[in-house]
């Protein structure tokens, strides 16, 4: 489940299979921000851990996080 963010944390590309499993069209996510997608513990844990280890490193792989469809199912 590709992606890309800029600074603040908002979508600037996802891929078509993340569009594909979390039931969105393309347009009703780019600029909005990642966390928006993720449960609530694992928005706490970007904002906390992953975003400013990714900003200091660069990339973060194999993230453990917990997404909601857009049909409020949590993956």
């Amino acid at each position: 489940m590709m992606h890309s963010i800029d600074r603040k944390g908002r979508l600037l590309e996802i891929s078509d299979f993340w569009i594909e499993v979390l039931g969105y069209k393309r347009d009703e996510v780019i600029g909005s921000k990642l966390t928006k997608y993720l449960s609530a513990h694992s928005g706490r844990v970007a904002e906390e851990t992953i975003l400013p280890r990714f900003f200091q490193v660069g990339f973060v792989k194999d993230i453990p996080y917990q997404m909601v469809k857009k049909n409020g199912e949590v993956i």
